[in-house]
Formats: C-alpha cells, structure tokens, sequence
C-alpha cells in the first residue's frame, strides 16, 4: 500500500492506496476502508498519482468525511484546564482515563495508531481529568482534544 496525506477543503485526510495495476483498487481513507470500482489509467504511472477526472468524480464523494463534531477546545476553556491534543492523524485504540481520574506529568492517557504504529498519548501536567473528549475507534484530526487536565 501505498500512503498519502491529502488536503482537500483545508481538511487533511491520511489515504492509502491499495494495488492500482489490480481491480476493484482498495483505498483506506482516515482509518475507514473504500473499494473503487473504476479508475481509468492513461500511462504506466499509478492512476491515482495523475487521476482522469472520471476517477476523481468517482473517488471524491467516498473521502468526505462525517459530520463534525463540535470543538471540544471550548469547553475546555471553560474548565480552565490543560489540553491532551492529538499529535497526529490517526485511530484512538484505548483510552486508559476517565473523568475524575488522577494523573502525573507523563501519564499515559491514550494510545494513537498513526501510520501502523502505535503512539501513547501522555499527559502534560498533573491534576484531575475533567473531560475525554474522544473514544476508542474513534478517528482524530492532528491537533483534535483528547482530554482536558484541570
């Protein structure tokens, strides 16, 4: 497979590319899996690389991504608290906090798959969590909040 970071609409979007020389081609988008059924290849290059306008009108509408969720950020404003933010793109695996926990600097508060491997998320600082903001499964945006410390 092949991986690439795409920025469409001033969103950016982790896409990996399956085998383009076999048909239907599977395509991963942000951790979610897409088969398509036509791309049309006018060289020896991948087709994805220089995409016919056929397999953009097709493709385009499977990467628009869900209804986003509202900013998290604000209320953690609201808490007064410090920010556990996603350093990456990628798929929350577990979530070893809950709300009323008590964590050191450094505690690990989530693990991130990012690029096949897998990241723990620590904490910044000390103090009580006071909001997860995220699930396991769940799939984050570089700089999305995953918890809030108060």
């Amino acid at each position: 497979m092949r991986t690439f970071e795409l920025v469409i609409d001033s969103k950016t979007y982790q896409v990996e590319i399956g085998d383009t020389t076999q048909r239907p081609v599977e395509v991963t988008v942000n951790g979610k899996a897409y088969v398509v059924e036509s791309i049309n290849q006018r060289s020896s290059a991948p087709a994805l690389e220089r995409p016919a306008p056929a397999a953009v009108a097709t493709a385009r509408p499977e990467v628009v991504p869900q209804t986003p969720r509202p900013a998290p950020r604000d209320r953690a404003t609201a808490h007064g608290g410090t920010n556990i933010t996603a350093p990456m793109p990628g798929k929350i695996l577990s979530i070893k906090v809950k709300v009323g926990d008590q964590v050191e600097k450094e505690d690990v508060v989530c693990t991130l798959e990012a690029m096949k491997m897998e990241m723990a998320i620590n904490a910044t600082a000390s103090g009580t969590i006071v909001q997860v903001s995220v699930e396991a499964g769940q799939t984050v945006n570089h700089g999305e909040t995953l918890c809030v410390i108060g």
